[in-house]
């Protein structure tokens, strides 16, 4: 008899065990699905390439967006950047430097980056780099280097 209480009393102690463990793991994948619903996923560019005027005008317009405050500093008549003076006329807002980035994306050949959602350009007159990157909500950015062509060469 003694026996039998305690094979069924380990019994009962499995069997809480069990449903303990059980509703742990319920609730911990309940959470986790609740915050996936809540956490907003990254935003994406809303282009993947540039091969169309209309789409490289939308990345040059959100790369322009996130640039033109940072950067525009590097982007006046005559400002000297790793030993080159940007030749174009100052760049003065967010519209105008889109159209410069259009050019550039359109312009010259872009070399594909590791990870597959990055292309840089480099704009050899005015020492410009541009990182169009569809994986990002502001597709990118663009500025002129400090190192120039080498900062544009170390980038993989």
């Amino acid at each position: 008899m003694t026996v039998a209480v305690a094979s069924l009393s380990l019994s009962r102690s499995i069997a809480m065990k069990y449903l303990l463990h059980r509703s742990a793991l319920t609730l911990w994948f309940g959470l986790a699905l609740s915050l996936a619903a809540i956490v907003p996923a990254q935003a994406q560019c809303g282009v993947l390439t540039t091969a169309t005027d209309a789409d490289a005008q939308q990345a040059a317009t959100a790369i322009a967006g996130h640039a033109f405050g940072p950067h525009q500093a590097e982007f006046v008549n005559g400002q000297v950047t790793a030993g080159l003076a940007f030749p174009d006329p100052t760049i003065a807002n967010a519209a105008a430097l889109a159209t410069f980035v259009k050019g550039i994306l359109r312009g010259t050949a872009g070399v594909a980056l590791a990870g597959g959602t990055r292309t840089k350009y480099w704009h050899a007159a005015t020492g410009t780099i541009v990182i169009f990157n569809n994986a990002v909500a502001d597709c990118g950015t663009a500025f002129r280097p400090t190192a120039g062509i080498t900062y544009y060469n170390n980038q993989h």
